[in-house]
């Protein structure tokens, strides 16, 4: 018991951040699941594995691109906008909160 109160007021100290390798399983996540949602898999990635897959690339060489300082207050509200779209319009469909979870813009990119 007093093993699991020490875990727990560590992880309060160090602030259990998102890191940037959690953010873009997370990502990927929230997007495939959104996208299932829409009815869209088959159409997009063709099964929710090649989706997971395709979307855990997209956000490590896109959205935290190498050499770019990682805001995880940003990812937070990039994954908070996924989850809170009903909307299922797949065209521009990655919110402006997820294209700036990095110092680096898409133009930065070259994206």
């Amino acid at each position: 018991m007093r093993n699991t109160a020490l875990l727990i007021s560590f992880m309060a100290m160090t602030g259990c951040g998102l890191s940037e390798e959690k953010f873009e399983e997370k990502y990927a996540d929230a997007y495939c699941d959104w996208l299932d949602g829409c009815a869209k898999i088959s159409e997009q990635h063709g099964t929710i594995d090649d989706c997971l897959d395709f979307q855990k690339i997209f956000a490590d060489e896109t959205l935290t691109p190498d050499g770019c300082s990682f805001d995880a207050k940003q990812a937070k509200a990039c994954l908070k906008e996924i989850e809170d779209n009903e909307e299922c319009v797949t065209e521009d469909s990655i919110p402006d909160e997820c294209r700036e979870v990095s110092s680096c813009s898409d133009t930065d990119t070259g994206e």
